[in-house]
């Protein structure tokens, strides 16, 4: 009987190696298979500090949980169960318990980004979603809730606060493949999402079986986009008008301050400034090469002009 070349089984085992580590999506954020959650060398080595799990059930994640070598006050565990009963009544003491412990955690982190971070949530009613660890909705809601997470996690102190770790049975669902290209396009309004897909593939190969249609219109996806656009379209709207408006007030002082007199005489407030595009504010002109060494400057700068300029107090 013939054996399998020994090339292609070094291949298939590097191969099981790679789908073992998580990817990293961005400076903050890393994806991958659910075992990742109790690599002790991973988790130290990037700051994982906040676990979010995707489709697992609540009952694995609870035991898994128990396998996850930090103490348990040091992270939030953030799961997303939607086959889990929205209420915790009836449910066995184990799971109350899995429950308040880590609904804790993410409420003490959510507390300690509030009101700072308040701005870059889409939805303020992800925070009434976040006082419980379990979250069991599904669609637009689930989506705005997690980024809304992912948010807070991003605009926290790194040394402090740590990085994410987003999880799945393999790491390579097309669940988790929605959340992450949600993620990419909150800050890439402008990708198609076959670009996104690929970008994820690129980081992670393993997740060649990626069915883009089945993402593409999965519940709540295309309403999630429409938002983010909605949302980035209002934020460029807000800093244009903040630039109008902080020019205008610049003009507003700058008119205020200059008062140009040609036929002044008092050398002792004279100034002397380049006459070609000159921009600057009062004060950076009130520094400006005085009387006495106007010639060394139209030897420097032959081909420019300088006029005498007036500043009056106002």
């Amino acid at each position: 009987m013939s054996s399998q070349p020994d090339y292609i089984s070094r291949y298939e085992l590097e191969n099981m190696k790679t789908q073992m580590v998580p990817a990293r999506l961005n400076s903050r954020i890393f994806f991958g298979p659910l075992n990742a959650i109790t690599n002790l060398k991973f988790l130290t080595e990037n700051n994982i500090k906040h676990i979010i799990t995707v489709n697992i059930p609540t009952t694995l994640c609870m035991k898994y949980s128990e396998k996850i070598p930090m103490n348990i006050d040091e992270y939030t565990l953030l799961n997303l169960d939607p086959n889990l009963p929205g209420s915790m009544n009836g449910m066995n003491e184990y799971l109350v318990k899995f429950n308040q412990v880590y609904s804790n955690n993410i409420k003490n982190f959510v507390k300690s980004q509030l009101p700072d971070s308040m701005d870059l949530l889409y939805s303020t009613s992800s925070l009434n979603s976040l006082t419980s660890n379990i979250i069991t909705c599904e669609g637009y809601e689930k989506l705005v809730i997690f980024n809304d997470f992912l948010s807070l996690v991003q605009n926290s102190n790194n040394e402090i606060y740590g990085n994410a770790l987003i999880v799945s049975s393999n790491g390579n669902d097309d669940s988790l493949v929605a959340l992450l290209s949600s993620i990419v396009l909150k800050e890439n309004i402008n990708l198609q999402l076959n670009s996104v897909i690929q970008h994820l593939q690129m980081l992670r190969p393993s997740m060649k079986a990626v069915n883009y249609n089945k993402i593409q219109y999965s519940q709540g996806f295309i309403q999630y986009c429409e938002l983010i656009k909605s949302k980035c379209w209002k934020d460029l709207m807000k800093i244009e008008q903040i630039n109008r408006e902080r020019k205008a007030l610049l003009a507003t002082r700058n008119m205020s301050y200059k008062r140009e007199d040609v036929n002044y005489s008092d050398s002792s407030n004279n100034q002397y400034y380049n006459d070609i595009r000159d921009d600057r504010s009062f004060s950076e002109n009130k520094m400006m090469t005085p009387t006495a060494d106007l010639d060394q400057m139209k030897q420097d700068f032959p081909d420019r002009t300088f006029k005498k300029l007036r500043y009056s107090e106002v």
